[in-house]
Formats: C-alpha cells, structure tokens, sequence
C-alpha cells in the first residue's frame, strides 16, 4: 500500500487505522501466497495472481482514493476530538490544510473564499490593495489592478475608494468622530517580479453586508492572495510601486454603518451554523462518536438554527453551504464536490482565526482592506531596516554561464557542478552541449538555458528559429536571443519585433522562456527603450543587457531604464562584466532578477560569508554609485 504523503505525517493515528483495515497483514498474507506460486513453478502476472488471492481467500477487491482516505481520516479526528501535537485541530483535507493558511476569515467583516493555485499570469502581474494613510500595513489579499481602473475618473486622477471597496466587498472602519464608517484613503500598487511564484486566486465574495460583489461590468471580480506578502515585497520578489492619483472616498452616515454591522452580524451567525452543521455531519458520519459529543453538537447547531431563523440577513452562499449540511445529514449519500469543498475551506479559515487568538495572536486589525487579517509583526513599507537576504536568494538570480568558446566537455561538467552545489537559476550553456547540460541536470531545479544567434545576432531569422527549434528538442527550458543590433539602429522595428515574436511563440510552445539580449553598449537612451518595448510586445520573459562580448557590459542606469520600459510581466537580466556580490545586489535594488555570471564561485562564497555574519542584506537606492563610466 502506498500512504499518500498528505497523510504520511499522522503517523500515530495512521498506524490505527492501518491496524483496524488490517492493511499490513493483507499485505503480507498476498506476498505468502505470491511467492508460493512463484516457488511452485507458475508463471507470474500480476492481475491473474491477484485475482486467483481474491478467490482462494473470499475477499473482495477494494480501491480507496485519496480523498477517500482523507475523509475517513477526518471524520475520525473529528468524531474523537483529535488533535495535533500542539493542540490544535487537526486537518487531513487537502484543500483545508490549504485554506488554513490563508488568514482571510474576520469575525463579523470578511468571509471565507474557495481559492484556486495558479501560475501569474499578466491580469494578476499588477495589483492594488486599500489601506490607511499612515498605517502602513501590508495584507495578504490584493484587487488585479485591471479590475481597479474602471474606479479611477476620466482623467486618471482620482480612484473612487467607496465604489471600489463596495464592489470588493471590503468592510469600512469605524470613525469615532462622526459614528460612522470611512474607507482606506490610500492604496498600494505591487507588481510580482517573481514571475515562478505561485499565488492564490478567488472570487471576491467577502461579505454581502459590504456590498454587491459586482465589478463595473456587473461580474463577480477576482482576488488574490499572496502568502506572507509582506515578506515577499522584503525580500523584493514583490515590488511596489508609487501612485500617480489621489483616492476620494465618500464616508458612511451612522445609520449605513449600523446596518451593515447588523447584516454582518447574521452572516457571521450563518458561518457558525455551517461550521456546527459540518461537526455534526462528520461525527455522525464517521462512526464510533462518543454520544455524550453528539449531544452536544446537536444542541448547539439547534441554538444557532435558531438564531439564523430569527435573523435571515442577506442572501449568500451561506444559504447553499446550509441548505446542502441539513440534507446531508438527513440523506448522507448526498454529494456535492464545490459544496464540500467550500464547507471544509471555511471551517479550516475560521479554525485557523480562532487558534490565532487563543495564542495570543493580536488584537482583531482594523485595517479596512481586503487582508487586515496579517498579525501585528506585518512590516511597514517605508523607514523598514536593509532588506536581509539569504545565500539562496542570490542563486536563484544566478544564470551560470559557460559559453567560453575554449571550454571542454570536462570544463561544461564542472560548470553544472558548481550550479548544482549553490542551486543556481540555471546553466547558460553553448548549444551544442545541451545534451550533456540536460543529463548532468536532470531531476535538479537548476534550469537549462542555452543563446541563440550569439554573440552578435546578425544570423537570418529562419536560422535563429532553427537553432531555437534544436535546442529546445534537446531539452532547453530557457532561450537567451541576440536582436539584429544592425536592424534595430537602422530603425526597422517591424524586422526586429517579428524576429523576437517568432522565437517566443516557439519556446512558449513548448513550454520555454526567452530572454531577449539588446546588447546596450551599441545602443542610446532611445533605442534601448524602444526595443525593450518591441521585446515585451512580442512576448520576452526577460529583456537582457549585453551578451558579454561587447566593448562593455551591463550599467545600473541601462538596468533602471529597462525596468521602466517594460511592463510588470516581462523582467530584466543583468550580464557582462559581473564578477562580485556587491554588484548582484546593486543590480536587485534597481530591478534585475537575473544576472548572466561564470564567477559563480565567488559571488556565493561572498553570500554565505555575510549571511553567517548578518550582513548580507539588499543596499539601498541611495547607497549605490551611479558613475557615468562604470559598467558591471
């Protein structure tokens, strides 16, 4: 039997299980009777073995699914007041053990929502999240930045606070002077500069109390969660941005506000139902449940029933999720997959608040926007101490590179070696030793990446979409292309945008990223901007500065001119001329994700020396030189 890992770590309450279902010893008895067979001379296959076990012992066949065995466990735990080491409920559920995470649940002021795992996608690179002039607190949930736009006026000036918060479902404060409520006067733009990390998406169905759900199109919006985000814009996978308008916000009167508590209030006494409801359920379901507990969870889901009946509130999906608990525990052979899922979200999320504050988690947050759920410790956004780094991420910005046209076979081996000791981003290799990069890094995070038209890009399209074509049948992941420097001076973007698009297309295809490299040293100001542009335009994961055969390599302000060029989902990659730590860092502060080094070595000597020191942090903007010569 193979234990699903989700389950694996239960070990204790496992091993009951596995003892009551007699799972080993079956096991065993099957292997008895196969080897026996074996012995005998018989020809083993596998289903008649089985089969002919079945027969001989008067068993059936039985298949569990992990979901099945998740519930079982679940309503066990449930039925005899399991708990964790720590005390703490304890979730065998896949998609609770996920919901548990995400601190969205608020008495009184937020729901708790379905999300869904996903890869970021250009509608949710930017985003925009509400909060307080001078509070400076930094949630986890945020609103697409598309889906704000339509609340800005016609000139771009203003963001209507109210409408928007109204649309997002997001609960106003408190306003002691007037007895009222007032919505955020501020909000924060981020873009997500990790293009790898995985966030969290849902519809943004907080609380009805708050408002109708609808964006200006009249649909439901979307929200996203980034986990820790305070810690990803620290660590700068996340960015954030300065705004260019003001936020007006019309406050609520007394009476509003009053009313929207009291709507509130009957949600809030709906998500207790569901929650007693679901115990119940899953008590009487699992079996065995001690009758002095069943009792008990009878009576408080009678109480609550009673409340709801006397307060019905506004209609939600609250409504459903009951409606659905009290027929199943009339008819248990009652199954709805998005309901279930939804009922074990919300008593994960709201297990989750009450254990928070059983630890001493902090006072409810105040703070009016859609993730006021972060504790205390949230970090500020300005005055923070140096950004602390670890040697990890240093080489996960790494792309070690091996492109000397003298490296040996024994030279390129070496090379993986040194990417697979500090866990680089990848390996920039020659394309004729892909073969050789693919098997030395099979099974690592360490990606395969190869260039394209190098070193001066001067190769006829058809040709650079060829070596592309190989490369990627040889198992390359990552594409570095040279642009036709020569086309581009000459002011033939159309030759230059279809060139890079036809590249991208293919290695997207397949699942492939491309960095695109402008080669700045033969470029102005103007040019520069303009094919960052004609890059994005065509698809590049990344625009690149040099190839590191040029006059000269890569520049902060190129790097600072590049980031502003692009959108948020098209990144920047440093390379030429990059030897030490100091100038990896410098390049992270002003926007770079990747830098194109072979003095790997040393960067990650220098990184793990000042992280065992303390030192190893993020400099700040205004700590860095900007001469006008000097090149990384």
């Amino acid at each position: 039997m193979a234990v699903p890992e989700s389950v694996k770590i239960r070990s204790g309450f496992l091993d009951r299980v596995e003892d009551q279902l007699e799972i080993t010893a079956r096991t065993q008895s099957y292997i008895r009777f196969a080897v026996a067979r074996i012995k005998a001379g018989e020809l083993y296959d596998a289903e008649e073995c089985a089969q002919e076990y079945l027969r001989s012992t008067d068993r059936p066949a039985v298949s569990v699914t992990q979901r099945e065995l998740e519930l079982m466990l679940q309503r066990k735990a449930m039925a005899g007041g399991k708990r964790t080491e720590d005390g703490n409920e304890a979730f065998f559920l896949r998609k609770a053990r996920q919901a548990e995470q995400i601190r969205q649940y608020v008495p009184l002021r937020y729901a708790c929502d379905q999300f869904t795992e996903q890869a970021v996608v250009p509608a949710y690179a930017r985003l925009a999240q509400p909060y307080f002039e001078g509070r400076d607190f930094i949630g986890d949930l945020w609103i697409p930045y598309r889906e704000m736009q339509p609340y800005l006026n016609q000139t771009g000036t203003a963001l209507q606070m109210r409408a928007l918060c109204e649309c997002f479902q997001i609960a106003p404060a408190y306003d002691p002077d007037t007895r009222g409520g007032r919505y955020p006067d501020a909000i924060r733009i981020a873009v997500i500069r990790d293009r790898d990390m995985k966030i969290l998406v849902a519809d943004a169905l907080n609380n009805p109390a708050y408002g109708s759900g609808l964006n200006a199109d009249g649909k439901i919006g979307k929200q996203v969660n980034i986990l820790n985000s305070a810690e990803m814009i620290r660590a700068r996978r996340v960015d954030v941005e300065r705004i260019t308008f003001r936020c007006d916000s019309q406050p609520l009167s007394p009476e509003e506000f009053l009313l929207q508590r009291k709507r509130a209030k009957a949600q809030e006494t709906k998500g207790r139902l569901i929650d007693a409801l679901y115990r119940l359920q899953m008590a009487q379901s699992g079996g065995g449940a001690d009758e002095a507990i069943l009792a008990s969870l009878r009576e408080r889901a009678e109480r609550l029933r009673a409340a709801v009946r006397s307060d019905q509130g506004t209609i939600s999906g609250y409504d459903a999720d009951i409606d659905y608990l009290e027929k199943k525990l009339s008819d248990p052979t009652v199954y709805d997959a998005q309901l279930e899922t939804s009922i074990e979200c919300g008593y994960a999320m709201r297990n989750a608040y009450c254990r928070l504050q059983e630890a001493g988690g902090g006072a409810l947050q105040e703070e009016p926007v859609i993730a006021d759920k972060e504790p205390a410790a949230a970090q500020p956004t300005k005055g923070d101490h140096p950004m602390k780094l670890t040697p990890k991420d240093i080489a996960k910005m790494l792309d070690h590179s091996t492109l000397q046209p003298f490296l040996t076979q024994e030279d390129v081996r070496k090379g993986c070696e040194i990417a697979l000791k500090y866990g680089t981003a990848s390996v920039c290799a020659r394309p004729a030793d892909m073969p050789l990069v693919k098997e030395l890094l099979s099974g690592s995070d360490v990606r395969v990446c190869t260039v394209i038209g190098f070193p001066h890009g001067n190769h006829k399209p058809e040709i650079k979409l060829a070596e592309a074509s190989a490369a990627l049948s040889d198992g390359c992941e990552e594409l570095d292309m040279v642009i036709n420097i020569g086309r581009l001076i000459a002011g033939d973007d159309q030759y230059v945008q279809d060139e890079i698009a036809d590249i991208c297309a293919l290695a997207h295809s397949r699942g492939a990223k491309v960095k695109v490299i402008i080669e700045t040293c033969y470029l102005n100001d103007e040019q520069k901007v303009r094919v960052c542009k004609l890059a994005a335009a065509a698809g590049a994961d990344w625009v690149k500065t040099s190839t590191g055969y040029g006059p000269s390599g890569c520049k902060l302000q190129d790097v600072i001119l590049m980031r502003r060029s692009v959108p948020a989902d098209c990144q920047v990659k440093g390379s030429g001329g990059i030897r030490d730590l100091d100038t990896v860092l410098a390049l992270r502060t002003v926007g770079a994700t990747r830098c194109g080094v072979s003095a790997t070595e040393k960067i990650m000597a220098e990184a793990i020396a000042r992280f065992e020191s303390g030192t190893l942090e993020e400099p700040a903007l205004e700590d860095l030189s900007f001469d006008e010569g000097g090149s990384y």
